[in-house]
């Protein structure tokens, strides 16, 4: 069974180059189904899926403990999607990965 996991990055330098190599180094890794660029009291929230749960330990420490000019990091298992099926490709996308939705 797939888990889903959101992860709030907080980074120590917000410069421009800071945050195009923090995003590359992210979405390189092979389990980051996506990440977004956000305002408010974190930087960036990504999508992570992964088939062992909990969440490989590998994959933390290997993986995003090692990512450059990370400040702080919080990882949040997702019990349960739930989507307006009606309102965007985005959601569509995500039925077809979870379809017990």
């Amino acid at each position: 069974m797939q888990s889903s996991y959101i992860i709030k990055f907080k980074l120590n330098c917000t410069r421009r180059d800071s945050l195009d190599a923090f995003s590359n180094r992210v979405t390189s890794i092979p389990e980051v189904d996506s990440c977004y660029l956000v305002t408010g009291h974190f930087d960036f929230i990504a999508n992570l899926e992964s088939k062992k749960m909990p969440l490989d330990m590998k994959i933390i420490r290997e993986k995003l403990h090692r990512i450059e000019n990370l400040k702080e990091m919080h990882i949040y298992m997702a019990n349960r999607i739930h989507l307006n099926k009606n309102r965007d490709i985005f959601a569509k996308s995500l039925l077809q990965k979870h379809p017990s939705t």
